[in-house]
């Protein structure tokens, strides 16, 4: 006879975190991540580019100002082409970073939450921390404690609205997870089953629609009586090789 042990802290908050990650039923954070890391990529990519591009043109003028140009024209050209250059380029390196930081602290703070079965503020303070130390890691000791702190400033309002938010609800995160799950299974299982239903009057109408029954009948009809006439014309010319 064995006894069920009862699970200790840490295995009860790693079957919450792998619940979290469950492939047919993951939590609302792994489901997320395309859309939050495109989304966090364009709106620094656009946000970062015009004051890129806004900058660059500045140091253009500022550079060009005793520059003697063949137009103005020509002067105009190239001001917008090392604007949308600067444009691209700031763009491009605040998008990279603005994705890794939203992907990474989702993620943390997603599983922090689900380990310690609340949504606390210091869960996406640690969170945020970590993964601005990790975006600053090349640049030193000095760069990893300026990250740490970037990151739990960025991160701790959006902490405080989510624990703020969530304080309303009386069930703990793990039973709200659970819940949520069930809601989007449910309403999985509701349109597949009047997908079926749909499918299933189509075939009742089709099979009692009297016009498709005339059709196949004719359509019948006609290959039997294509089949007869061939029938004849074979025979003649098999009897006239013979008699040639």
């Amino acid at each position: 006879m064995t006894v069920n042990q009862p699970k200790s802290r840490f295995e009860q908050g790693w079957q919450r975190v792998k619940e979290m990650w469950d492939e047919n039923e993951p939590a609302l954070e792994v489901e997320y991540l395309p859309t939050i890391a495109f989304s966090s990529s364009f709106t620094a990519f656009i946000l970062a580019g015009l004051v890129g591009a806004q900058q660059t043109a500045e140091n253009f003028r500022a550079n060009s100002k005793f520059r003697m140009f063949p137009s103005k024209v020509q002067a105009l050209r190239e001001m917008h082409s090392h604007a949308l250059l600067g444009f691209v380029r700031s763009g491009s390196k605040a998008g990279w970073r603005a994705c890794i930081f939203a992907v990474t602290f989702t993620l943390l703070s997603g599983s922090l939450n689900a380990y310690f079965n609340k949504i606390h503020v210091l869960n996406y303070t640690a969170a945020g921390s970590f993964t601005g130390a990790l975006l600053k890691l090349r640049q030193g000791p000095r760069g990893i404690v300026v990250g740490l702190f970037a990151g739990s400033v960025i991160s701790l309002p959006v902490g405080l609205c989510a624990q703020g938010l969530h304080s309303v609800l009386p069930q703990s995160y793990y039973d709200s997870l659970k819940e949520d799950k069930l809601k989007r299974k449910k309403e999985r299982e509701e349109d597949w089953q009047s997908r079926l239903s749909a499918l299933s009057r189509m075939i009742d109408s089709m099979k009692s629609d009297p016009l498709l029954d005339d059709n196949a009948s004719d359509a019948s009809n006609e290959t039997n009586s294509q089949e007869a006439e061939t029938l004849p014309t074979i025979k003649d010319q098999s009897d006239k090789s013979k008699k040639e």
